[in-house]
């Protein structure tokens, strides 16, 4: 049957005066116990030597389990030195001994370890590699038979994931920002204006109108966002009036019940005060009957209307006639997706920006979620509070 076959050595120490040959048995016994917790049978014991073999049901324990043997080594006083390797494959046992290659492919590997180092061959690397982050290729001297470190200092990719919590959230790219500055003109007028901002997903528009609204503060935005096929009616106002207290023909909309349109204008336009904004984010989805009674308050009251669309998206019926101002956001250049990668990582790198900058591509998004994909892959890890590559990518790549 196929197992993960772990080879335990020591490293012998250089002066005689410091070999201690108890000190070593014991060790191994507890390794040997602690294996048995795990199911483990012992395949070959001798000295500081003792190989184990585990279920592969056991491959994700057994390779914690030997990364903290490593750990308690470093911390015995004296130190002491030890190298793992593993290998999976059949394991026979049907003759006078165990028998299979995986024995000495576990045995070599752990022979080519340096002290501190648990290396696996390629099969075990295979069915870890969802798991566990490996480091520097090691040669064996025997054909095609080659073995790969795991990585000590980042062992799990779940570590990695971690890290996405710091990054920090991107800010609009000064090309954006440059492109909208009448945009933002309108945002301090007293005058009606209806602005329509075009762009693929992930362009940035949603979070340049979450800064206006920041930077602003209006005494009333209502939010409107798609509802499933855009077929509840007043679905959209709907759930851009939840979360908040309502009296009337609004508490009666939020708590889904039929209201009358003309009531529900009049207790918009009464609640909305001095020049309300409302966001249509995304356009697509929103049902009609919302869009209605939004043309119909902008048409005849001082009001900011946002409208976020794709490309070739046409405008509904019902906001046609309505003076749109379109804005096209510009794609990012290498320089502006520099500068919203630098934002979201904070202290990197220099060549982990530019990293992140190329593979963004031309989109605010598409920057954050190749720091987010790089950190999740644990290409990138966060370290000594930067962002720093894990390992280096081979030049030409990068």
């Amino acid at each position: 049957m196929e197992r993960l076959v772990l080879w335990h050595r020591v490293v012998p120490p250089t002066r005689l005066e410091n070999d201690d040959p108890a000190a070593i048995d014991a060790w191994v016994d507890g390794l040997e116990a602690g294996a048995r917790a795990f199911g483990a049978r012992t395949l070959a014991r001798a000295g500081g030597m003792i190989a184990l073999a585990f279920e592969l049901t056991e491959l994700e324990d057994a390779l914690g389990l030997a990364l903290r043997w490593l750990d308690e080594a470093e911390a015995r006083s004296p130190e002491l030195q030890m190298a793992l390797g593993a290998a999976t494959g059949e394991i026979s046992e049907g003759g006078r001994a165990p028998s299979g290659a995986a024995i000495d492919r576990a045995h070599l590997l752990a022979g080519r370890a340096r002290k501190g180092e648990l290396v696996v061959d390629a099969a075990t690397r295979d069915l870890a590699g969802a798991v566990f982050l490996f480091d520097r290729a090691v040669g064996t001297g025997a054909a095609a038979l080659r073995g790969v470190s795991v990585d000590r200092r980042v062992p799990r990719r779940e570590q990695c994931r971690g890290a996405i919590a710091h990054l920090t959230q991107a800010t609009v790219p000064s090309a954006i920002a440059d492109e909208l500055t009448e945009v933002s003109a309108l945002a301090t007028s007293s005058d009606a204006a209806c602005v329509l901002l075009r762009g693929p997903s992930g362009a940035g528009s949603s979070r340049y109108l979450y800064q206006l609204e920041r930077e602003h503060a209006p005494t009333f935005v209502a939010r409107l966002g798609p509802v499933p096929g855009g077929l509840e009616p007043l679905g959209s106002l709907r759930l851009a009036l939840a979360g908040r207290k309502h009296e009337g023909v609004l508490a009666e909309l939020v708590e889904g019940e039929a209201v009358d349109r003309a009531a529900l204008i009049r207790a918009l336009r009464e609640a909305g005060g001095e020049r309300p904004w409302f966001v249509l984010d995304p356009l697509a989805g929103l049902d009609p009957s919302s869009l209605e009674v939004v043309a119909e308050l902008v048409s005849t009251t001082p009001s900011l209307l946002f409208a976020r669309a794709g490309m070739d998206l046409p405008l509904p019926k019902s906001l046609e006639a309505l003076p749109w101002q379109e804005h096209v956001l510009p794609s990012l250049r290498l320089d502006d997706a520099k500068e919203v990668a630098a934002t979201i990582l904070g202290e990197a790198d220099e060549d982990v920006i530019r990293r992140v900058a190329v593979l963004g591509g031309d989109t605010p998004l598409g920057v954050v979620e190749a720091a987010r994909n790089l950190l999740a892959a644990g290409d990138v890890i966060y370290a000594d509070h930067r962002f720093v590559w894990r390992s280096a990518p081979r030049a030409g790549i990068r």
